[in-house]
């Protein structure tokens, strides 16, 4: 039986696998696309790292890890720790995946690599969900409401920005330019209605 859901298991990711490059084929790119672009290749470049920057990735990585739950990472981390000892079995499935794509997502080399996050955050939402269920935390389950306040953490976090000096240029620049496009593109109607 198990066998069956081993078989069934290889048999749909290699399914999900193909299909990245069956849908690039058929789009016309490279067989290699869903490792390269026109401004690198992704993989080569992820390995091509000083020591140094691995371990700035990882920090920044961890930064963004408390960035995303708060005070909640605690519970998280309790929660992993009381998987691990109630129900190993769980724990190893959880831990292989949540670290593999923490991995790839902490050091894959790409701007947008923030994305990749996704589905470790799931995981990790469900450790912080395990933690706050435990009996020894159930003082803090009054105050997990909390979490819905989350999002005004990252609207604090915008308008902060918002202020420095950087970004009140970028938006400067931004707007100059939009108004040269809208010009731009006025100017032309005018000259084509002529």
């Amino acid at each position: 039986m198990k066998k069956k859901y081993a078989y069934t298991s290889l048999l749909i990711f290699i399914v999900l696998f193909s299909s990245l490059f069956i849908v690039n084929t058929a789009q016309g790119l490279p067989l290699n696309s869903p490792y390269s672009s026109p401004q690198g290749n992704w993989v080569e470049n992820s390995f091509k790292k000083a020591p140094l920057e691995y371990v700035k990735d990882f920090f920044v990585s961890l930064a963004y890890l408390v960035h995303n739950f708060n005070l909640f990472v605690f519970f998280g981390i309790a929660g992993v720790i009381l998987l691990y000892k109630a129900h190993r079995k769980m724990f190893y499935v959880f831990f292989t995946g949540a670290i593999c794509v923490y991995g790839f997502s902490t050091f894959y080399a790409v701007s947008d690599n923030y994305v990749f996050f996704l589905p470790f955050n799931v995981i990790f939402a469900l450790s912080i969900g395990y933690g706050l269920s435990s009996v020894q935390y159930a003082g803090f389950r009054r105050f997990s409401w909390i979490c819905l306040l989350i999002p005004l953490g990252y609207l604090l976090s915008y308008n902060i920005v918002l202020f420095t000096e950087k970004v009140k240029k970028l938006i400067i620049s931004k707007a100059i330019k939009e108004d040269l496009r809208i010009i731009y593109s006025h100017g032309c109607t005018i000259m084509q209605e002529l």
